[in-house]
């Protein structure tokens, strides 16, 4: 009987780091932030100091990021070298969320006036 006895090898993925925050458009940063990876489909919730850290593999990946109550960050694709770091800040812009209950403005008349006499 013979066996084949091959050395072990590990295959491993060359791997990049990935760290950011996300601020709004007055520097404070924003907690509960998604930060999501594609094609990877990572999502990553910021930290109370609008921080995320992730390590992938390396390769290009799609940056998606969203908040409650703000516009979403356009998308940015990044090339991950091997052993690299990426830093990246985010910056996002309210959206202007109408009153509820709120009333109509009132607007100028520019018509004929009704007389009560």
């Amino acid at each position: 009987m013979s066996v084949d006895i091959r050395p072990y090898r590990s295959v491993r993925t060359p791997a990049a780091r990935l760290d950011g925050v996300v601020s709004d458009i007055m520097g404070r940063p924003i907690a509960g932030a998604e930060v999501t990876l594609l094609p990877q489909d990572v999502t990553l919730i910021t930290a109370a100091d609008g921080a995320f850290s992730v390590i992938l593999p390396a390769g290009r990946i799609l940056l998606q990021v969203n908040a409650t109550g703000y516009a979403p960050a356009p998308e940015e694709a990044i090339d991950m070298v091997p052993g690299a770091r990426w830093v990246r800040e985010v910056c996002l812009a309210p959206v202007r969320q109408p009153r509820t209950g709120a009333t109509p403005p009132r607007t100028a008349w520019s018509g004929p006036r009704a007389s009560m006499r």
